[in-house]
């Protein structure tokens, strides 16, 4: 084995090795390399990260996924990031950020967040699209809540519209050039609800970004009251 900073490697005829040490604080890694055929197997464990850097315009991983390398059916990965916190943003925890790529395809199902410590949300048939040098995500998530009274007090959501519900299920596509989400196919604790599909309706065709804290927040006491009816 050689060390380098701390890190480690192993190189075979067939096969690359990598890690660094166990007292590592901010950052833990391993993964494999295959060399025939190509495979890169990783997983990486961040103390803390700034999302917004990485997905800022002219980010280096936008530009990355603009160039089309990894669009490539010879290419073949399968890394886990594990990430604490969001710098700057206390109230999302324990991101795990599992992307896989196979067949010029990056998928990111299976990726979950905590939110509050009292809402998970994980991707289900989830990919990443890139059409005419536009980026966007699309799929499913799943979202679980275990304490609505937290959620509700975060939004500072009237009484009498805290109705009581603990999963939603819907489909989506955001748009990272553009910066806007749309939302379809809602189902609240597995049932649709036709004043709260004609709401996201009137969303979608605004084309408005939510991005905007005072207008997100907006958006879901909006949401909360439609549902209570």
């Amino acid at each position: 084995d050689k060390k380098i900073n701390s890190s480690g490697y192993e190189l075979k005829k067939d096969s690359f090795k990598f890690y660094n040490n166990k007292d590592q604080e901010k950052y833990k890694f391993n993964g494999i390399i295959d060399f025939k055929p190509f495979y890169l197997s990783a997983d990486f464990n961040l103390k803390e990260i700034n999302f917004e850097n990485i997905l800022r315009e002219n980010s280096f991983v936008l530009e990355l996924l603009k160039s089309e390398i990894l669009n490539n059916e010879n290419i073949n990965l399968d890394i886990g990031f594990q990430i604490n916190k969001l710098e700057q943003k206390n109230d999302f925890k324990n991101l795990d950020i599992k992307l896989k790529i196979e067949e010029g395809l990056i998928y990111l199902r299976g990726s979950k967040l905590n939110w509050l410590n009292a809402v998970q949300m994980e991707l289900l048939d989830s990919a990443i699209y890139i059409d005419q040098n536009n980026i966007g995500i699309n799929g499913s998530i799943k979202i679980d809540i275990s304490d609505l009274d937290e959620v509700y007090s975060y939004f500072q959501t009237g009484n009498k519209f805290r109705t009581k519900f603990s999963n939603i299920f819907l489909d989506f596509n955001y748009d990272f050039n553009k910066k806007q989400i749309t939302f379809e196919n809602i189902l609240i604790d597995e049932a649709s609800d036709q004043n709260v599909s004609n709401f996201f309706d009137d969303f979608n065709k605004k084309n408005q970004s939510i991005e905007n804290k005072v207008y997100f927040k907006k958006l879901m006491n909006d949401f909360f009251k439609i549902y209570a009816g």
